[in-house]
C-alpha cells in the first residue's frame, strides 16, 4: 500500500509529474529514505514522532489524492492542500516546475494530506495566510526536507532552499 495520486486532466506535464510521484511514493526506496533521516522534524506533534514513525504512515497508508489544475498569481507557488478539500492536491499551473522536479512539490503535498489523514500526529509546518518559507524558517520541517531528500534522490538534484524553494501554500480556512 502506499499513496496514490490520481490526475484527469489535460495537462501532459502534470500527468507526467504524477506518474513519476506515484513511482517514488510506492518504492522501498523512498520509505527507507524517510526513515534514514537522522534526528527528528521541527515542529512536530508529539515530539518525539520520528522519521522511522513518518515513513510507516507512508508506507501503510491507503490514501488516495486527486491532482487538481489552480493558478495562482505567483510562480513561485508550486501548489496547495487545502483542508476544505483533504482528498485533493492543487497543482498551480503557472509555475515553470516540471518532470521529477514538480513530483517533488506532490510529494511535499503529500506529507501535508498524510498528516491531515493521521489521528494524533502533526508532521507538517507552521503557515500563516500563505506559507512564507522564503526566510527558511520551515526548512527541516518534514514537508520540505521530504521533499529535499526526493529531488536529491530520485531527481538527482540538489535542492537548495534559498534559490530552488517553490512557495507552496495550505488553505486551513474552515
Amino acid at each position: 500500500m502506499s499513496i496514490q495520486l490520481t490526475y484527469s486532466g489535460n495537462l501532459g506535464w502534470i500527468r507526467e509529474s504524477t506518474t513519476i510521484a506515484n513511482g517514488i511514493l510506492s518504492s522501498e526506496e523512498f520509505f527507507n529514505m524517510i526513515a534514514d533521516t537522522p534526528g527528528t522534524y521541527d515542529d512536530i506533534k508529539p515530539a518525539d514522532l520520528s522519521p522511522a514513525d513518518i515513513a510507516g504512515f507512508f508506507r501503510n497508508s491507503s490514501l488516495r489524492l486527486d491532482v487538481r489544475e489552480y493558478t495562482d498569481d505567483d510562480p513561485d507557488v508550486g501548489g496547495e492542500f487545502r483542508w476544505k478539500t483533504p482528498n485533493s492536491l492543487w497543482a498551480n499551473i503557472g509555475n515553470g516546475r516540471r518532470g521529477c522536479t514538480y513530483a517533488a512539490v506532490l510529494i511535499h503535498e503529500c506529507v501535508h494530506a498524510l498528516s491531515y489523514h493521521t489521528p494524533g500526529a502533526d508532521f507538517t509546518h507552521p503557515y500563516s495566510s500563505g506559507d512564507e518559507n522564503y526566510d527558511g524558517s520551515n526548512s527541516d520541517t518534514a514537508p520540505y526536507t521530504i521533499q529535499r531528500q526526493t529531488r536529491e534522490s530520485f531527481c538527482r538534484e540538489d535542492f537548495t532552499l534559498k534559490e530552488d524553494l517553490i512557495e507552496v501554500k495550505v488553505d486551513e480556512s474552515e
